[in-house]
Order: structure tokens, then C-alpha cells, then sequence
């Protein structure tokens, strides 16, 4: 951990024993090396009686600023570490608590000046923020600095070397730029200029028709293949009224660099619970309607605390498919007969839950929705013909 995440740790601890936050999005990095050297002088002496001398409780001081074992979610536990390990003898909890105590009251007592210092070096180092989100948002997706220039147009006239260092990319970042490749990858711009914590502004699609029109405009005039991955939290039961959270999100392909392909994501800012029928009946719409048009259907296992971050944007979807070890589920069989599908599960409520799917009109809507985006008088013809029949049998088991 560097200075400033250092510092911070401790700042947040006292203001607050449980909060987590991403020390590398709340306060730029090097910032806060000045307020240690402004205000080392009290803080040595709010803890020199917990040390033989003032070497000690300075070599201490110094010890925090160049620490790399603090922990930002509990830094507490690791500050209190580093303490018993600069005392010659081991402390009592008498003594733990009482310095404790006195790193909060310094902390407190100093807290208006900190802010102040914090809110000085904040606008001084905006830039380095930007030029890291906006580095790190192609990095992520899988292009490296050197690759940059093979993906941005070449209307902006950019070269290899404006990506050489962090002060020749502060010559070519541009709103343009930036509005660019907010829109080339989904990302918010207000993330990528530092001013927002969310990499994504996620809708909540709380009309499933507004979503199933985004998977057929993509498919069949964007002409992409969709896969949607279905993440949950918790083994699924529709028997079980516990709460049993699930989202989603969709990735399509948007380009090729060295052969290496770029994703677009669409996280959903929403999430269902499968203990409730009304809402377990929309996800399995969802997978339903997905399957028939020829969505590709994954579902995967998460911690629920990654399927809460998902939603409010706050991550990265691609990470979940990086890091994903877990033994995957499959969303179809929680949406198919018997007869289709061996694996079928929950199958007593599978026709009731596809009649409640054409009671509410998707497979209708289908057809306006294509005259509305396909001008081309065969295709239309085509695509209508081509979806509306994946729907057709299934509909008619259900009336007869």
C-alpha cells in the first residue's frame, strides 16, 4: 500500500470501523504524503508514550507511510500489527485499547485540516484519475496501451507514442475522446473523468419488452451474436420462499484486435428474487425469450456482494467471466418440458409459466418491434418469419 492508501486507511477506520471503500477511486494516489509531513510532528507525540523513545514512535510513524501490509477493509487490525511489532515487549489489552483510543482522538482532533489538505491535492491530480480510467477501460477489455491506437479512428489522429506516458495522454485526451469511448465500450463518461464511482449506468428494464427489443435490434441489426449471462447468489428452489437473488448481464463481440476479440457489456440494474413467483416468473420469461431467439444462455455462480456491485455498475462484468472456477448452471432447464430437456427442473409450474409469457404479449410484440427497426422490406419479412415461428408450436400446445 502507498502513502496515501496508508493514511486513508487510517482516516477511514476512525470515522468509521466498517466501511469499505476502493481507496484508489476516493483519493488519488500520492496525494496525501504532504499532510503526513505537515502534521507527523503532533501525531509522533500524540504516541510517544506507547514507545521508549521518540526514535521509536517516529520509526513507527515512518513504518505506516511506506506500508505495504495494510489492509484499506480493516486497517485497524493491521495498524495495531505494525504497533506490537515496533514495542519491545508485548502489549497487554489495556494497553491496546488505550492506543487505540489516542490514534482515533489525534485522527479527530485533526480531521478539519485534513480535509482541507485532501481537498487541496484532490484537484491537482484529477488528471492522473482520468488517465488512469481511461488506460484501464481498454486494459480491461483486453487492449493493451501499445493496442490503443488499432481501435480508436483515425479521425483523431492519434499516433503509438501519445500513449508512451501518462503526460503525452493528457495531450490527446479530449471530451471528444472520452465521449467516444464511453460509447465504444458502455462506460459512463462521468467515470472515466474521475467525477463518478460507477463504471456503468445500469437500467433496470423493469419492462421486460424494452429488454427483449435491445436483444433483437443487436442481433438483427447490429448483426451480433448475444450471449446473456444469468448470475445467482444461492442454489435455486421455487418451493422456498427465502430470498434467492439473481441478475444478469449481456455481452456481444464489438471488435478484433490481433485476433483477440472486444466485448461491449450490458450489465441489467436489477435483480430478481426466485422465491417469489412473480419475479422467478420474469426471469424465466427472460431465459425463455432469450433461448428462442437464439441468445446463448450461461448461468453462473457469484458471491452475492458481486451480484450487488454488478447492478449498481460498480464493476467490471468481464471479471466474473475471468474469474469464474465455479461449476456453472444451466438457465434452460429451469425453462423446458421433459420432454425437451432431460435436465428439466421445476417443471409442475413450466406451461403455466410459458402461458403467463404469451398472456403478456412478447411473442405479439415481436412483430412491431421488427417493423420498427428493419426498414428492408425482405428482411423484415425474413426475421418475422424466422422468430415468430420459434414461438409457434409452443403457443399452440398451450390453447389446444
Amino acid at each position: 500500500m502507498d502513502t496515501s492508501s496508508a493514511f486513508m486507511a487510517f482516516y477511514t477506520w476512525v470515522k468509521d470501523p466498517n466501511l469499505i471503500f476502493d481507496i484508489g477511486k476516493t483519493i488519488v494516489e500520492g496525494a496525501t504524503y504532504d499532510i503526513f509531513k505537515k502534521l507527523g510532528t503532533s501525531f509522533v507525540s500524540q504516541i510517544r508514550p506507547f514507545f521508549s523513545n521518540e526514535d521509536e514512535a517516529q520509526k513507527y510513524f515512518e513504518q505506516i507511510c511506506v506500508s505495504s501490509s495494510i489492509n484499506t477493509k480493516e486497517p485497524h487490525q493491521d495498524i495495531i500489527k505494525l504497533f506490537e511489532n515496533l514495542t519491545t515487549n508485548k502489549i497487554d489489552e489495556r494497553i491496546r485499547q488505550q492506543f487505540v483510543r489516542e490514534l482515533k482522538k489525534w485522527f479527530a482532533d485533526h480531521s478539519h485540516e485534513i480535509n482541507r489538505l485532501i481537498e487541496e491535492s484532490r484537484s491537482i491530480n484529477e488528471f492522473d484519475i482520468m488517465i488512469n480510467n481511461f488506460i484501464n477501460i481498454y486494459k480491461i477489455h483486453g487492449i493493451s496501451k501499445t493496442k490503443i491506437i488499432k481501435v480508436i479512428p483515425s479521425e483523431f489522429g492519434l499516433k503509438m507514442k501519445n500513449f508512451s506516458d501518462n503526460e503525452s495522454i493528457m495531450d490527446v485526451i479530449s471530451p471528444e475522446l472520452l465521449k467516444w469511448t464511453s460509447s465504444f465500450f458502455n462506460v459512463q463518461i462521468d467515470w472515466l473523468d474521475g467525477t463518478s464511482k460507477s463504471i456503468y449506468r445500469c437500467k433496470n428494464y423493469l419492462s421486460l419488452q424494452e429488454l427483449f427489443n435491445l436483444v433483437i435490434e443487436i442481433k438483427f441489426i447490429k448483426d451480433k451474436n448475444v450471449e446473456a449471462y444469468f448470475l445467482k447468489s444461492t442454489e435455486l428452489d421455487c418451493n422456498s420462499e427465502r430470498t434467492q437473488r439473481l441478475t444478469l448481464f449481456l455481452r456481444y463481440q464489438i471488435a478484433t484486435v490481433d485476433k483477440h476479440p472486444i466485448y461491449r457489456y450490458i450489465p441489467i440494474g436489477r435483480e430478481w428474487n426466485w422465491g417469489w413467483e412473480k419475479s422467478r416468473y420474469e426471469f424465466k420469461h427472460i431465459i425463455y425469450f432469450f433461448e428462442k431467439v437464439g441468445v446463448a444462455n450461461l448461468g453462473y455462480d457469484v458471491d452475492s456482494n458481486v451480484l450487488s456491485n454488478l447492478i449498481f455498475g460498480a464493476m467490471f462484468p468481464g471479471e466474473i467471466i475471468d474469474n469464474q472456477k465455479k461449476k456453472v448452471w444451466y438457465p434452460e432447464d429451469y425453462i423446458d418440458l421433459l420432454t425437451e430437456n432431460v435436465c428439466a427442473k421445476e417443471i409442475r409450474e413450466t406451461k403455466k409459466c410459458r402461458s403467463d409469457f404469451y398472456e403478456k404479449g412478447y411473442e405479439k410484440n415481436i412483430s412491431f418491434e421488427i417493423d420498427r427497426i428493419i426498414s428492408n422490406e425482405g428482411y423484415r419479412k425474413y426475421v418475422k418469419e424466422f422468430l415468430l415461428s420459434k414461438f409457434k408450436e409452443d403457443w399452440e400446445a398451450i390453447i389446444l
